[in-house]
């Protein structure tokens, strides 16, 4: 996939100030959502069916099944 980032120049310190990404596929969206995540991306994982490594540990913790 490719990522453009759209920069401010503030005080002298630059800030990514917006995320485009293209060519996402199934087999790039976990590092597509590394690359910029969000809630929304997320969403997307799970439905999916991509759930992270750490999450049943998690639920199991406090007790809630996944």
């Amino acid at each position: 996939f490719e990522q453009q980032l759209t920069l401010a120049q503030s005080d002298g310190a630059w800030r990514i100030t917006r995320i485009t990404q293209s060519g996402l596929s199934v087999e790039n969206a976990v590092p597509a959502f590394v690359a910029d995540p969000t809630l929304a991306g997320l969403d997307d994982l799970r439905a999916l069916g991509w759930r992270p490594d750490w999450e049943a540990a998690v639920e199991s913790a406090v007790g809630r099944t996944p």
